[in-house]
């Protein structure tokens, strides 16, 4: 049992894997991963639901002001040479990570993030999400049962989220038809996203009663005093 005024501080980090402000601040992030006090938890927020909602042109210019914001290697040209289709696999296929363990579904995400800003890889195709999680130590038959691959295509994925509902509540219903925890984790996810009127990046803080909201890329200074105030 805690000792009375111990209670770690709870980090919502609202991001997506191709969110670039979220590549730029990884050190910071796995930093706050390993820090004692700090539990860090991952909320996706639909950054690139499909190239109908938010275009490659957009996609560019929020890399080339990111770049330009945070001094990280932002490669823009990424979207000519690979311009995923979406963001939301990636996503789903860190939820089935996370079944496997919290921590190992972090590392997941880094590794996925590592793979497209590094590597120039396509982490809305399944060959290169599956050869992940064998190189993350991830149990290979549990993802793909739980990611459910091969049950659905990129495009049936787009399909879903082309309805004029709300992002949370197609990617519910494509859950439920599914039978896949992991999509239904991830339409939580967007859920809360939704009811908090965030966007990625964005952290929430908490611990007992006090809690504190970031948004926008956050230099450590701004998160150190940010943990400051609610402990």
């Amino acid at each position: 049992m805690r000792k009375k005024g111990t209670e770690p501080v709870d980090i919502a980090y609202f991001t997506d894997p191709l969110c670039p402000r979220s590549w730029a601040m990884e050190p910071m992030i796995a930093s706050l991963r390993s820090e004692e006090g700090v539990r860090v938890r991952s909320v996706f927020t639909g950054w690139l639901p499909s190239v109908a909602s938010r275009s490659v042109e957009s996609s560019k210019r929020e890399w080339a002001d990111a770049g330009g914001l945070t001094k990280a290697r932002i490669d823009v040209g990424y979207w000519d040479r690979v311009g995923p289709k979406t963001s939301l696999l990636a996503s789903a296929a860190v939820k089935a990570a996370v079944l496997q363990g919290a921590a190992k579904g972090e590392t997941y995400l880094s590794a996925v993030r590592q793979e497209a800003f590094e590597r120039d890889s396509d982490v809305s195709d399944p060959k290169v999400l599956i050869k992940l999680a064998q190189s993350s130590g991830l149990r290979e038959d549990l993802f793909r049962t739980d990611l459910g691959v091969g049950r659905y295509t990129v495009d049936q994925i787009l399909q879903a989220v082309g309805s004029a509902t709300p992002l949370s509540e197609a990617l519910w219903w494509f859950g439920r038809r599914t039978m896949l925890r992991s999509w239904d984790a991830l339409a939580e996810d967007l859920r809360l996203t939704e009811e908090q009127r965030l966007s990625s990046p964005a952290f929430r803080l908490s611990r007992g009663t006090k809690d504190a909201t970031l948004a926008g890329f956050v230099t450590p200074a701004k998160m150190r005093t940010a943990l400051e105030s609610v402990r």
